[in-house]
């Protein structure tokens, strides 16, 4: 919810955030008599319980960080739909957030909701593995020049908009025989404007591999976040965000924030092979 929060006060998105909280309902119980207040006494104690703790959470980050925050707790027999659905209403919805437990497996991957809402959600998608995260003083952002790891720069500069003494580095990995003055003048290009910010520091290192690179990074300093966009592999569906995001979320120490832009032409060819919902 923090992360969320500080996305909002410093976008230009709605300005709002709808907490979800999905029930699952056994189909021995009829959703009809939930909602008339019929029946099913522990489902309708958990849906008060979470109520409860929801609009807890709502009010404190409403008072603290000056966003909406709109708690919703429903009753669903299938949870990603329910997700996915709410993506899809007319008015939108520009970023949904999710968080992943335990390892990025490729059998877990393949068969998780998470997986089918980064595929067709018709929204930007961001997935927090969390590891104790906090705060946003010092962000990691792994850079190869993709429209997704463009985002998650944007992303980064968002969440540490108003701390004068936060720093964004953006990490390019080469191999041992590329040019590393070359390669910072390639990426400062990309960046354009997002490069001049104060807070941004581009950062060119030379490793075997991309992930050892990234890794070695983010044990030399203590970083709050890294940040990773979405390759080109985010489209399989035994890969969550691709092999360098998800290999990276799995061994790294930090919290990661793994995301995936919009892209229009991506989700016709996705709803063309008839994918275009869970």
């Amino acid at each position: 919810m923090r992360l969320s929060s500080r996305l909002v006060s410093h976008t230009d998105l709605t300005g709002e955030i709808t907490a979800l909280n999905v029930i699952e309902v056994p189909r021995q119980i009829s959703l009809r008599d939930l909602q008339s207040g019929q029946g099913g006494s522990e489902i309708k104690e958990e849906r008060r319980s979470k109520q409860r703790a929801l609009m807890n959470v709502a009010m404190e980050f409403t008072d603290k960080e000056d966003v909406i925050v709109n708690p919703r707790v429903v009753y669903s027999r299938d949870k990603v739909q329910t997700i996915y659905n709410t993506t899809a209403q007319p008015d939108g919805v520009d970023f949904l957030i999710m968080g992943w437990q335990g390892h990025l497996n490729p059998a877990k991957i393949f068969y998780s909701g998470v997986k089918s809402l980064i595929r067709n959600a018709p929204c930007s998608v961001g997935v927090l593995k969390s590891r104790g995260l906090k705060k946003f003083s010092r962000c990691l952002v792994p850079y190869r020049g993709s429209k997704h790891a463009l985002w998650a720069v944007e992303v980064a500069q968002r969440l540490v908009a108003e701390n004068d003494k936060s720093e964004i580095v953006v990490l390019r990995v080469i191999d041992e025989e590329s040019d590393t003055d070359a390669e910072y003048e390639l990426a400062k290009s990309e960046l354009g404007q997002l490069a001049d910010a104060s807070q941004v520091q581009i950062k060119v290192v030379n490793a075997e591999h991309p992930v050892d690179g990234i890794l070695e990074e983010s044990q030399s300093r203590e970083y709050d976040l890294i940040l990773m966009g979405a390759s080109e592999e985010w489209v399989l569906k035994n890969l969550l965000f691709g092999s360098i995001p998800d290999v990276v979320a799995d061994r790294t120490d930090t919290s990661v924030l793994m995301v995936r832009h919009y892209d229009e032409s991506v989700a016709r060819r996705i709803n063309q092979n008839g994918e275009n919902s869970p």
